[in-house]
């Protein structure tokens, strides 16, 4: 529509030089966020710009793409300039300008400079206090300073449901724990944490992310069955929404430990995002874990690992698996390297429809692999293999990319020591199983000489 729309005015001038301009901008942004086409966002920017180049919009919005997209910090940093200078006293062209100077030039006091300046102009702007809060909560390690412009942002504008989810999450796994008194009630990580989950909740209600992330907490703090009213409220108003069917499959697993219904519910997770590698490692997780269903964990492994070959935590489970419950070291100790170097192991058979190939057998050496130093189609994979959604809860053994909720929970890997560590002790057992095999050797040829001095 936004083509056909600028299109039509090429022929017909319809539009005032005011509306093609606002045209451009939006279609700008569109293609960026929606497409990540930042060629044809910057192409529409430029045009923007030679419409009106005194509106510093467009050419802060260039910027933001010669910076993000083309990796030109000097002209971008051109760009910025010249938009503060036409404009002033907006201060989210100066707030933009400080980020770009944290992120950009890693010039972290140039852009406390800018955010101070950014305070100045505009204190109730709530992007500038939520910038504050984050770079005292990254740059400054200052929790007191973040909790501080986090509750000013979220007490100005109490129908941001974003904000109240963020601030929850700080309070509740970023946040040292605190105690204090605020009119006259007892504020805790905790009581805070949950204040806000309910009141992002509020501000959306019919979001099923914010219900899920207030059930993933309620479940983790011990209130299993307001959880899983919640749960169930999620999936009325989405019932194929794959990130909630698979939180709570993990809570009836962990939480209530109804794995025949947990079983049905990732199921259902599986059918409705096929090849979301979270929920495919979990299901992975709970077949080998749970079900002790060796075959079924097997293909799920592989089904994660084929939406994103090289996650380490998967490799490394999937490598850990291989060993010690299917036997296999020899492929275990190429999924170990895949976890180290971040590389993967690749299937020389294209998988057939329905069914991932036998890794098992067609793997090859990541040393001898001519394809595994391209880069060309892994950024590829990555950007469609679809990441699990942070509501998700987590568990101890479960990777990042089914992290979980706003409570605070500890994620570690499926045993102790890392890729090292485990190779070393693989190494050790495949040695050992040479030993065992020149042994059997030894002992065959001296029957085959016995079997042949009797006759």
């Amino acid at each position: 529509l936004f083509d056909q729309a600028l299109d039509a005015d090429d022929d017909n001038s319809k539009l005032s030089k005011d509306q093609r301009y606002d045209m451009l901008l939006a279609s700008a942004h569109f293609h960026k966020e929606e497409f990540g086409d930042a060629e044809e966002a910057s192409k529409r920017c430029r045009e923007a710009i030679k419409i009106n180049s005194k509106n510093p919009r467009a050419i802060a919005q260039y910027a933001d793409l010669l910076w993000k997209h083309h990796d030109d910090v000097n002209l971008a940093d051109k760009y910025y300039r010249q938009a503060m200078k036409m404009d002033h006293n907006n201060a989210v062209h100066i707030l933009e300008y400080a980020q770009f100077q944290i992120e950009g030039r890693k010039n972290i006091g140039m852009g406390e400079h800018y955010l101070q300046m950014a305070m100045k102009k505009d204190p109730s702007n709530a992007d500038v206090l939520l910038a504050h809060a984050r770079f005292y909560k990254e740059h400054k390690k200052n929790d007191k300073k973040a909790y501080e412009y986090y509750k000013k942002a979220v007490d100005r504008h109490a129908d941001d449901a974003e904000l109240h989810m963020e601030f929850a999450e700080f309070v509740s796994q970023d946040m040292r724990q605190f105690r204090e008194v605020e009119k006259g009630r007892m504020l805790t990580n905790s009581s805070v944490a949950e204040e806000h989950l309910v009141k992002a909740v509020e501000a959306n209600p019919r979001e099923p992310s914010y219900i899920v992330a207030l059930a993933n907490y309620l479940g983790e703090t011990g209130r299993k069955k307001e959880a899983r009213a919640l749960y169930n409220q999620a999936l009325g108003y989405d019932e194929y929404n794959a990130d909630t069917l698979g939180a709570f499959a993990v809570f009836l697993e962990e939480q209530m430990k109804d794995y025949d219904e947990a079983e049905q519910m990732y199921l259902r997770a599986v059918r409705a995002a096929p090849n979301q590698n979270g929920i495919l490692y979990n299901v992975a997780l709970f077949y080998d874990e749970k079900k002790k269903d060796y075959e079924q964990a097997d293909d799920f492994y592989l089904r994660a690992l084929e939406a994103n070959p090289k996650d380490s935590t998967m490799n490394e489970a999937y490598a850990d698996f291989l060993a010690y419950k299917m036997n296999n070291t020899a492929l275990a100790q190429n999924y170990y390297s895949a976890a180290e170097s971040g590389k993967s192991v690749i299937p020389l058979s294209k998988p057939k429809k329905g069914r991932p190939a036998n890794l098992r057998q067609d793997a090859v050496d990541l040393e001898q692999d001519p394809l595994s130093s391209s880069s060309d189609d892994s950024s590829e994979d990555e950007s469609e293999s679809g990441e699990s959604s942070s509501l998700v809860s987590s568990r101890s053994s479960r990777s990042e990319t089914s992290s979980g909720s706003t409570a605070s929970t500890e994620s570690s890997s499926t045993s102790g020591s890392g890729p090292r560590d485990k190779r070393k002790r693989l190494n050790k057992m495949i040695a050992s199983a040479k030993e065992e095999e020149k042994k059997q050797k030894k002992l065959q040829r001296r029957d085959s000489e016995k079997s042949c001095t009797i006759s």
